[in-house]
């Protein structure tokens, strides 16, 4: 997976199966690459799962955090599912411990163990960005935001185009001296059915998969938009979109503080765990690449022409 092997190990195939679907497997590797061994149990398939007992009767995810970090492990507790992720980055090691296959949260389906592969790429220096891609020749931007700004409907409208991605949502980043670069972590996409419909695309297109937890139909880009799928990409830029309804996408420069505000809170909400890595990588990442606010315009041609045009080197 971009330079990590992963050995999954689970009670229930259909978790294996869901993790099958969803990630975006590295064709060209064959060296060996640092490993990551996950074994997933739970209570139905394994009556004697082992079982971890808090003292505490309401306990956050805080508190379990800062103590396994003291021992050099990551790790987090869900107390209202009972759930339960360890994982020791010296080893590769890791664990997920649930009292049923139902437990894991809704969203997990769509990228399941998120938070094993995050702290897993951290140790390569390649870990998960909440964010879009849209690329051209090489290069791409970054699309970053809270939900409803506008990430995935305008990554869906820059490939419709022709433009191609690494994703729309979770992507890796590595940060070194000759740049940034971007690369998938899945293969899958998502939108709403009115979203698909303002872009041209058949909601009842066999491609589509769904609906999944928050209603929006699922999609392997690269199938829908053949040659859409990139292997990497370089960063160029942060573009912090936003739906204003105006006629025409505008774009004005902003700063790495104000690309931090729309990375972090969404972040550290769901890529938690290892928060002061977390923390040290985003700012440099931000740092390290112009940013742009851009009001996107209604007409999906219009947006599209916008992108291919930034990242041909126009600027407003």
């Amino acid at each position: 997976m971009h330079g990590l092997d992963l050995d999954l190990i689970v009670a229930d195939p259909a978790y294996a199966l869901a993790c099958e679907r969803v990630y975006a497997i590295d064709p060209l590797a064959g060296a060996p690459q640092p490993g990551l061994r996950l074994t997933v149990l739970d209570g139905e398939n394994v009556p004697d799962m082992p079982r971890c007992v808090w003292s505490d009767s309401v306990i956050g995810g805080g508190p379990v955090r800062d103590a396994l970090e003291a021992d050099n492990l990551a790790g987090v507790y869900d107390p209202e599912r009972d759930l339960w992720q360890f994982h020791d980055p010296e080893t590769g090691e890791g664990v997920q411990l649930m009292p049923t296959v139902d437990t894991p949260p809704p969203w997990e389906a769509s990228v399941p163990l998120r938070l094993f592969l995050h702290w897993a790429m951290h140790g390569i220096g390649r870990p998960l960005v909440h964010a879009g891609t849209v690329g051209l020749d090489g290069d791409c931007v970054f699309l970053a935001g809270a939900g409803g700004s506008g990430k995935s409907g305008t990554t869906l409208c820059g490939i419709l185009d022709g433009l191609v991605s690494v994703g729309d949502d979770y992507v890796l980043a590595d940060v070194t001296a000759e740049g940034v670069t971007a690369r998938p972590l899945v293969k899958i996409m998502k939108q709403d059915r009115e979203g698909l419909q303002r872009l041209g695309v058949d909601p009842g297109d066999p491609c589509l998969q769904g609906p999944n937890w928050q209603g929006k139909l699922e999609f392997e880009f690269d199938r829908l938009c053949p040659g859409s799928g990139a292997r990497a990409l370089s960063g160029q830029a942060i573009l912090l979109p936003s739906v204003t309804g105006g006629e025409r996408t505008s774009a004005r420069q902003a700063t790495a503080k104000e690309a931090m505000m729309a990375l972090a809170p969404s972040s550290f909400a769901q890529l938690f765990g290892a928060w002061r890595a977390d923390l040290s990588f985003l700012a440099e990442f931000c740092r390290r690449l112009p940013v742009w606010r851009v009001d996107l315009g209604t007409d999906p041609a219009e947006v599209a022409g916008f992108l291919r045009g930034f990242l041909a080197g126009s600027r407003p």
